[in-house]
């Protein structure tokens, strides 16, 4: 009677991910750079900090924040900008004609949403 091998061979079906893992990876993070940039919307520029509060960050798989955020950057749904802010691409550069700095309206960019005028 033969035994069943426990392990398979090592190669290449054992190192690669299957499609399916790969695809609903990539779903969880396209969810949440869409939760980060719905969420900062209305505000216009919002601290890191205050950003993760608001999307409840702290109860998101280990890293998930982090990596939705340099994904939402590199998209360019959200811009980085200094200090730590992040700000909503094109609430930005229509308040401040291109430039968007921390501050810049006063601030009410932090104390709540923005409303066009």
């Amino acid at each position: 009677m033969a035994s069943a091998d426990p392990d398979p061979p090592a190669g290449p079906s054992r190192l690669a991910t299957p499609a399916w893992l790969e695809e609903h990876r990539r779903a969880l993070l396209s969810a949440d750079v869409r939760r980060l940039a719905l969420a900062l919307s209305p505000y216009g520029i919002l601290h890191r900090d205050a950003l993760a509060a608001l999307v409840g960050a702290r109860d998101w798989r280990e890293g998930a924040f982090e990596q939705a955020l340099e994904e939402a950057v590199r998209q360019g749904a959200i811009e980085r900008l200094p200090e730590g802010f992040y700000g909503d691409p094109e609430r930005c550069h229509r308040r401040s004609g291109g430039s968007a700095t921390p501050g810049a309206g006063g601030g009410a960019l932090l104390a709540g949403p923005l409303h066009d005028p």
